[in-house]
């Protein structure tokens, strides 16, 4: 991740006294108990290392959000006029008085602020490697070595945490906690049929569609730039891209990604992507000739474990969010084929990433998600809230308001959408003002049909 070591507001806190309510932890978030498929396993060092990281309340973030749909609606007189990096900075900021007492609380368990804390260039976002010893102190909080009992993955987890009561209005989450997982993969946004057949003879050269399915390449405006963003160990192939361009654009053979790399992001060409490759193929395929970054960023996305999504590791969405809402200069068109159920994460990480999401929007970018490829709802669609309810589960961050969700089709000409394409309501977050046309009339026409299985 991207931060900037210093922050303003750090050479005032050592003039303010220690709150008393410093001292007394709120549970923040618990587990009744252990996450299913979960065990504990041992007992870990008290040495064991852990990077905490920690979410400060962003302080104008309605405003932002404000800001956000004025900038993108056609009819509104500050249409097109979008925010600069410094500005939307100014917005999300955490208040001084929700850095003071983080700091307090930090220093009060022997963190070094200046030299220990890390923070994105917005400051709402803090990282402190610490010993596990420290960390079960700060969060009155018991951490274990969990095994999950299907792969052996072993992880340090705590099934609660607290907070002093103070922190609570100035703290949006502190991870790693209660999340737990088994390094499992999160959902990639791709369909192999593997008992099709081959749709064509290696090396088969398409003529160009035309008609109203057509479409006439265009020149690569100056600065112009297309972002692809890739985690789970995916890469993408630089061969096989060729051999893709060969076979489906001919007159791109030769063109290349450029490959960004987030926290250590790999790009092995001996470990082939299925979904690395689909989505840079189509993506370079359509777009051509406009440059294309593909971002590869490690990591899965904390998860509550439900009937198809597994729990996982620690997440990358606001690792990349972060890093590319650090930067001045980026693209304004992103692309991500990946997500899970909803309800797989937890409130507080979909909000604050779907915040972040608003934060790339208010600066005129364009985001695009999969709405995923498991139908109405995959698995059993049982809700994992304990009350094992059968809904529709829409897919995240593809619900998250501030994004384009994007279903699946096949054929051209016309084009048809498929039958295994995803998509629904949202339980997380409330019905934009801009569907407000436009469900209504949907739902009137449903009736009753599915009545109880979407909010």
């Amino acid at each position: 991740m991207h931060f900037a070591l210093i922050y303003l507001f750090i050479i005032a806190t050592s003039a303010y006294a220690i709150p008393s309510d410093l001292t007394a932890p709120v549970v923040k978030h618990a587990w009744a108990h252990i996450p299913e498929g979960w065990e504990v396993d041992a007992m870990p060092s008290a040495n064991h290392p852990i990077t905490l990281k920690i979410g400060l309340k962003q302080s104008r973030i309605n405003e932002l959000i404000n800001t956000l749909y004025e900038v993108s609606d056609p009819l509104h007189p500050k249409y097109g006029q979008h925010l600069s990096r410094i500005e939307v900075e100014e917005l999300v900021k955490p208040h001084p008085e929700s850095v003071y007492a983080v700091h307090d609380w930090l220093s009060m368990h022997g963190v070094n602020i200046a030299t220990e804390v890390a923070r994105n260039s917005a400051g709402d976002w803090l990282s402190v490697s610490l010993p596990l010893s420290r960390v079960e102190s700060m969060l009155a909080a018991e951490y274990r070595v969990y095994r999950h009992k299907r792969t052996d993955e072993r992880v340090v987890r705590t099934t609660a945490y607290s907070l002093p009561r103070a922190l609570h209005d100035h703290i949006d989450l502190v991870q790693p906690t209660t999340m737990f997982d088994n390094m499992r993969k999160m959902h990639a946004m791709f369909h192999v049929d593997e008992s099709a057949a081959p749709l064509l003879p290696e090396g088969t050269v398409l003529p160009d569609v035309t008609g109203p399915a057509g479409y006439v390449p265009q020149a690569a405006d100056k600065g112009n730039r297309i972002g692809v963003t890739g985690y789970l160990e995916q890469f993408v192939n630089f061969a096989d891209l060729q051999t893709f361009y060969s076979m489906f654009r001919p007159d791109a053979v030769g063109f290349n990604v450029s490959v960004l790399s987030i926290d250590g992001g790999l790009n092995d060409q001996t470990m082939l992507g299925v979904e690395a490759n689909l989505d840079n193929q189509y993506t370079t395929g359509i777009s051509f000739p406009t440059p294309n970054i593909y971002y590869t960023t490690p990591g899965t996305a904390p998860t509550i474990n439900d009937s198809v999504t597994p729990p996982q590791r620690d997440e990358p969405y606001i690792d990349w969010l972060n890093f590319v809402l650090s930067h001045d200069d980026m693209p304004f068109s992103f692309t991500t084929s990946y997500g899970g159920d909803e309800q797989t994460f937890p409130k507080e990480f979909a909000n604050r990433a779907c915040n972040l999401f608003a934060q790339l929007g208010a600066r005129g970018a364009s985001v695009m998600f999969s709405s995923g490829d498991g139908g109405v709802g995959a698995g059993t669609c049982l809700t994992n809230d304990g009350t094992n309810r059968t809904i529709f589960q829409p897919v995240f961050p593809a619900t998250c308001p501030f994004v384009t969700g994007v279903g699946a089709t096949f054929q051209i000409a016309p084009e048809r959408g498929i039958d295994f394409s995803q998509g629904g309501f949202s339980v997380y977050f409330p019905r934009p003002s801009y569907q407000a046309k436009a469900v209504p009339p949907f739902l009137e026409k449903l009736g009753e049909t599915y009545a109880g299985l979407f909010k």
